[in-house]
């Protein structure tokens, strides 16, 4: 609050100054600006409403200005710890959208070569994201070397790299892109022109939300076919200039969920939370609010539910990993990722790692923005039903020792162990002796869930109370082990973690099975293949960039599939 209220006082003296665009730039930082931590769940609804009319109304203050001034600037954050807290991003990302272009906010529009046809062999560019190693590009770079060793007849594949960024897979790809191109880190304008002189046919970027550098890019059509790549940050980019976004079926929600489909109900029962009479109240109603409430949901005026049931509705994070996409969504047969797998670490003991030697010991080693306080149930039904258990965290997690002391007990506190900052080896030392690692929910683990499994560290997950797509869940699906640790619910998730921590038959089982299988994982032909036929058709059979993108022909793809592995067969590529 103190940072939003600094922030006010700047756009009031800039447009004192006559610096109407300054002012917009900082009034979209301050309504944007959003605490990635909530001490009490019951505290989240109001804020997020409080967040989606505070960008209403500065949308629709601003679109009555005529605003001029240096396009190149920068405005706005991203909202992104939201969807941390299990709450939809759709309603966040379209008012975004909409500061952003009522603010004048540049690059925008469609390049001029868009409505050209594609090269034969088509140009595909892949933008990597603003930051360090970032989950999108460990999870892409296998994707990457692939397409280039296989594809490269087909498909001419090249990077599009901020100038300064050094990561493992700016660096991988730079070594086997057919093409670099790079853009500077602080002129989105500038970054626009110099794609535009690449002329790619098709542009992925690896993420849209993490950065507002991408972000910024993404308003303007740089390519005929525009699309995201769906993991590490799934989450919508809200923008009508990103056609795709790519996942797979192995991650998105089982259809024998109960709540399957919650994604639209909850994206628009949240527009319906703009329309709280009092910023304190979280429930009720008058019958001007259940009408307006109504209105906004697109629902008839003699729906049942009353505006309060509806804003409960959004104030409450789904579950099923579902999501609303202003993108086409595409779900590959395949994963859709090349994760590399780490190398085995040195191995140590609980002993060396000054870990508890004759107990059983879970790690939960996320950051702490993950560890939501409906979470905190897990971890109490996993110390009920494993008194002796200690669980390891990281040391950003003391944050939430307040909450811990209500959620938990002062008692279990003791059973809490919070680790430094370490290496990766010495992260995957600590994982490979833990009896469990324990996933995180609204928002589970994508890397760290790979990560694990490649210590052949069993990973309990709980679906039904994830919000985002169901990365850990499809890690299990693919090694066949859904069964045996997914659980329906949280006494169950803390049953099975405590089953894995004193059974010793059943956790030897669990990790020579996860050894025998994690190549599975780790195994990207299959996805690259895919990869390519997609890129391959939406360059080629794209609609013109002001209709709404045409879907996946899966049977098609099916038909490829078949084929191409009696081909492989026939030459002596495949047993």
């Amino acid at each position: 609050l103190g940072a939003a209220r600094v922030l006010r006082r700047g756009a009031e003296a800039s447009e004192a100054d006559g610096d109407a665009y300054g002012a917009a730039g900082i009034r979209v930082m301050a309504a944007s600006l959003c605490q990635p931590h909530v001490r009490r769940a019951q505290d989240a609804p109001a804020r997020y409403a409080r967040l989606l009319r505070r960008l209403e109304d500065l949308a629709v203050d601003l679109e009555q200005q005529d605003i001029q001034g240096d396009a190149r600037s920068l405005v706005g954050n991203m909202p992104i710890a939201w969807p941390y807290l299990g709450y939809a991003f759709y309603p966040l990302a379209k008012r975004l959208g909409r500061l952003y272009a009522a603010a004048g906010v540049q690059p925008a529009g469609v390049a001029p070569y868009c409505a050209k046809e594609p090269r034969t062999k088509p140009r595909v560019a892949v933008v990597a994201e603003f930051g360090g190693n970032t989950s999108p590009g460990l999870l892409f770079v296998n994707v990457f070397r692939g397409l280039r060793e296989k594809y490269s007849d087909r498909l001419e594949l090249g990077i599009v790299v901020p100038e300064g960024l050094d990561t493992d897979f700016t660096a991988s790809a730079i070594d086997a892109a057919a093409f670099v191109v790079y853009i500077p880190s602080d002129d989105m304008v500038e970054a626009a022109n110099v794609i535009e002189q690449a002329r790619p046919d098709v542009l992925v970027y690896l993420a849209l939300g993490l950065a507002h550098q991408t972000y910024a890019l993404a308003r303007r059509r740089l390519a005929r076919v525009v699309l995201v790549f769906g993991h590490g940050h799934p989450l919508t980019s809200g923008l009508d200039t990103v056609d795709y976004f790519v996942s797979s079926e192995s991650y998105e929600r089982d259809p024998t969920w109960p709540n399957r489909g919650a994604s639209s109900r909850h994206a628009i029962n949240a527009e319906a939370a703009v329309f709280f009479d009092d910023d304190s109240m979280v429930l009720g109603a008058s019958s001007d609010a259940d009408d307006a409430a109504r209105k906004a949901a697109g629902l008839a005026p003699d729906y049942g539910a009353t505006g309060a049931t509806l804003r409960l509705d959004a104030a409450a994070p789904r579950g099923d990993g579902a999501q609303k996409y202003e993108e086409q969504l595409v779900l590959f047969e395949h994963s859709s990722i090349g994760f590399d797998e780490p190398p085995a670490p040195p191995y140590s003991t609980r002993a060396d790692l000054d870990l508890p030697e004759n107990a059983p010991v879970f790690c939960v080693l996320q950051h702490s923005k993950k560890l939501h306080p409906d979470f905190d149930a897990a971890l109490a039904s996993v110390l009920e039903k494993a008194p002796e258990a200690f669980i390891l965290l990281l040391e950003g997690a003391r944050t939430h020792v307040p909450r811990f002391n209500q959620s938990l007990g002062e008692d279990a506190l003791e059973q809490l162990i919070f680790l430094p900052r370490m290496s990766r080896e010495r992260v995957l030392q600590v994982v490979s002796q833990c009896d469990a690692f324990l996933d995180t929910y609204p928002w589970g683990g994508g890397v760290t869930v790979l990560e694990s499994l490649a210590m052949c560290t069993p990973v309990v997950v709980l679906p039904r109370k994830t919000t985002i797509l169901q990365l850990g869940l499809g890690h299990l699906r693919t090694i066949g082990l859904e069964r045996d640790l997914a659980a329906r619910d949280v006494d169950q998730f803390g049953a099975i973690a405590a089953r894995l921590g004193t059974d010793n038959y059943f956790r030897q089982h669990m990790r020579q099975t996860i050894c025998t299988r994690k190549k599975l994982l780790f195994m990207s032909n299959e996805s690259v293949d895919e990869w390519a036929r997609f890129l391959i058709h939406v360059a080629h059979d794209k609609a013109a960039v002001d209709l709404k993108p045409e879907t996946w022909p899966w049977e098609k793809s099916r038909e490829l599939h078949r084929e191409q592995a009696a081909r492989d067969y026939e030459r002596g590529w495949a047993f």
